[in-house]
């Protein structure tokens, strides 16, 4: 799996275990979080970033439970 997908996948894991996570506390658990990252897992319906927070959306809780 790529780097990318590795950021991903801990993203998407730490967010199934917490509902709201702080973008300080994401670079905390996650060093290679980055903006970029972020932006596009936004766009992408993954994740919703809002005041400072981040949580996961339903869909990517679906997508962590494909097996």
């Amino acid at each position: 799996m790529s780097k990318l997908g590795e950021t991903t996948d801990k993203i998407l894991e730490l967010l199934c275990e917490k509902e709201n996570v702080t973008l300080k506390e994401l670079e905390k658990k996650v060093p290679q979080v980055n903006p970029k990252i972020l932006d596009f897992m936004d766009q992408e319906g993954l994740i919703e970033l809002k005041n400072g927070e981040v949580s996961i959306t339903e869909f990517g809780s679906r997508i962590t439970t494909v097996e």
